[in-house]
């Protein structure tokens, strides 16, 4: 975990963290990840950073550790008492105690981040609470306890800590109360800016069909046994949904890529329209588009029916290497338009979509 676990200093005769484990039951890309998190004592070092670690492989292997709190490395600063949970959509929420902010480097306050993609890249640290004196122990002890906690949903996590907010009069110090507040991961809205059906053509290159986000759907003529859906959004992604709403198809593999998601499609029929509904970007638990996907196998001009226009189109291309111009004329993607991409057409002559 990068350090050892410790006591005293920032907590009298407590413990200054211990190691939670967590396990992804999301059924998500994250799916049986382990998470663990403890704040502990660094080497060298006599205060404490929050580190995390994660397994891919059912604890077989775990991770290089990785700092949590992202503030410059300080020997005076304590982040202590750290915590994590995952959501059902497998985002991870972790809160801790944390004293970058203080003259003293005592008085404490709630601090947040959470991860998107099981782990590997974290939020930028929020700070969730006002500051408080962890020394003034109710009734008389001066320590704050032993741990806090969180509970996350979808769109959040539930925390319960102590704290000494309230002043006890009658005592003249600080009382310990527990408190509870709720976080939340605070991106801004992502939008979903574009959608292609993407394909392979030999050696020839990637071309895309482009898919509208509303209205009538663009058109994929060729033909494939495993289509990719391409959806781009308006910042980087790292995890998302995608399902069918209409049509008949079976969503595969999603990968990420800068501001794209590509959902694999298999099972796929010619002369239908395959309704595709966006969700859960980020782990922001909100929907982002359904979008339309037109198939008919043979269509190369596009205009939803498959008749005579299609093989003229083809009978002037014939022979051509394929390139932007004319690969939807290259039905079988071999890289070039020949005698089966002719056959294709008979066989799917009359077909049409709405």
């Amino acid at each position: 975990m990068g350090g050892s676990l410790g006591s005293g200093g920032i907590n009298p005769a407590g413990l200054d963290g211990q190691c939670f484990l967590a396990i992804d039951r999301s059924g998500t890309a994250t799916n049986n990840n382990i998470y663990m998190l403890a704040s502990v004592v660094p080497p060298g070092r006599s205060t404490t950073d929050v580190m995390f670690v994660r397994s891919t492989d059912g604890g077989l292997t775990f991770s290089v550790p990785r700092r949590i709190n992202d503030d410059p490395v300080n020997p005076s600063k304590w982040h202590w008492f750290g915590t994590l949970s995952v959501a059902p959509n497998g985002r991870i929420d972790s809160v801790w105690y944390d004293t970058r902010n203080a003259a003293n480097n005592t008085d404490s306050q709630l601090f947040y981040s959470w991860s998107t993609d099981g782990g590997v890249t974290w939020a930028a640290n929020v700070e969730v609470s006002n500051a408080f004196n962890p020394f003034e122990g109710y009734p008389n002890q001066s320590k704050i306890g032993d741990y806090i906690t969180v509970v996350s949903d979808n769109t959040g996590g539930n925390v319960a800590y102590s704290a000494t907010f309230n002043f006890n009069a009658t005592r003249g110090q600080h009382e310990e109360d527990v408190y509870y507040v709720r976080v939340a991961p605070t991106t801004s809205a992502l939008n979903l800016t574009s959608a292609v059906s993407r394909l392979t053509h030999g050696t020839a290159g990637t071309f895309d069909v482009n898919m509208p986000l509303t209205g009538t759907s663009g058109v994929e003529c060729r033909s494939a046994t495993t289509y990719n859906a391409v959806f781009t959004f308006d910042a980087p992604v790292t995890s998302g949904e995608v399902t069918v709403i209409g049509g008949t198809a079976t969503v595969g593999t999603i990968t990420f890529s800068g501001n794209s998601m590509t959902a694999q499609l298999t099972g796929v029929t010619s002369a239908e329209i395959v309704t595709l509904h966006t969700q859960n970007i980020n782990g922001d638990g909100q929907p982002h588009g359904d979008v339309p996907f037109g198939f008919l196998t043979a269509d190369v001009n596009g205009n939803r029916i498959v008749d005579r226009p299609d093989q003229q189109q083809l009978r002037a291309d014939r022979g051509q290497p394929v390139t932007a111009a004319n690969f939807r004329d290259d039905i079988n993607l071999s890289g070039i338009v020949d005698t089966p991409d002719f056959q294709s057409v008979q066989t799917n002559r009359g077909h049409s979509i709405p």
